[in-house]
């Protein structure tokens, strides 16, 4: 992450993120080494990531189609970390899937400005805005998006 930071250009938000990323470097020194860290998986570790518990959660739904409950957690979630794309594409999937496409691609778009080299990621928000685009008539933009999917991710 600080490689990718390196190349990107000077803003307030890159120093935000690098001051962040320094921050969980510097605590993950003094507990331990990163093994360490990912062995121990203890109840009392799932549950003191509230990120993580969202983002297992989302996915959770998301694999289950179950939009009621997705749209409810996707919006919490969003509230909580405005900054996680994969909650943009959650919430967009929602708005995809409840006929909001004009919303859906606002909410996608968004969260593609987010996105730090994910190209998983990047290629299902590209999927969701082509489906969006396609369902208000715009193949133009549906073609562009539906181009830009890298395959093998």
């Amino acid at each position: 992450a600080q490689i990718i930071l390196k190349d990107l250009k000077n803003s307030p938000f890159t120093e935000s993120l690098a001051s962040k990323i320094n921050d969980s470097i510097e605590s993950r020194k003094q507990k331990g080494t990163p093994t360490q860290l990912v062995s121990s998986s203890t109840p009392e570790s799932t549950t003191s990531d509230p990120l993580q518990e969202h983002l297992t959660k989302i996915k959770g739904l998301i694999v289950a189609n179950d939009i009621k409950q997705l749209e409810q957690f996707s919006t919490e979630a969003l509230e909580s970390y405005p900054s996680q794309p994969y909650f943009y594409y959650a919430q967009g999937f929602v708005l995809n899937k409840t006929g909001k496409h004009k919303d859906a691609i606002e909410l996608l778009e968004t969260g593609l400005d987010y996105i730090i080299d994910n190209v998983s990621l990047s290629n299902d928000i590209y999927k969701e805005l082509a489906d969006a685009y396609n369902a208000i008539n715009n193949s133009v933009k549906a073609n562009m998006y539906l181009r830009k999917i890298k395959p093998g991710f």
